[in-house]
């Protein structure tokens, strides 16, 4: 059974929440484990980035977590949660061995969401247009 962990800071919408809910368990990381989402949506500048990509890590694998969805935080921290998760401990990214490093099986897959953006003009009462943008859901890379 795939585990889902939605780790965004955002709420899911409809069709999102229904999508992964078609395919496997969604657990919520703010209703679970308030602490840890509450250190992803505050990272400051004094955040040590590895210890906090670790804890979630460990999160994961200890509550059965396949896929991390969207993941809340700076692009900063997704990076060194990417760099993490794609290389063996102890030895140094962008090193000749880092290209043969075999990623962890036990870590989660991560997905964002892929949305089309989607507008229509709608007249108005006065001759003028209002135009309305919705962002679709269109699945999850």
């Amino acid at each position: 059974m795939t585990n889902y962990l939605w780790a965004s800071a955002h709420q899911p919408t409809e069709e999102q929440i229904h999508d992964l809910e078609s395919k496997g368990r969604v657990t919520m990381l703010k209703e679970e484990n308030a602490e840890l989402y509450n250190k992803l949506c505050n990272i400051s500048l004094d955040t040590n980035l590895r210890v906090l990509a670790n804890e979630l890590l460990e999160y994961c694998i200890n509550t059965g977590i396949n896929i991390l969805v969207q993941p809340a935080g700076s692009p900063k921290f997704h990076f060194v949660l990417g760099k993490t998760i794609g290389t063996d401990k102890g030895i140094e990214y962008g090193s000749e061995q880092s290209a043969y490093c075999q990623r962890c099986p036990d870590y989660p897959d991560i997905i964002f969401a892929y949305s089309k953006r989607v507008s229509e003009d709608i007249p108005q009462a006065d001759g003028s247009m209002k135009k309305v943008v919705v962002f679709k859901h269109e699945g999850w890379v």
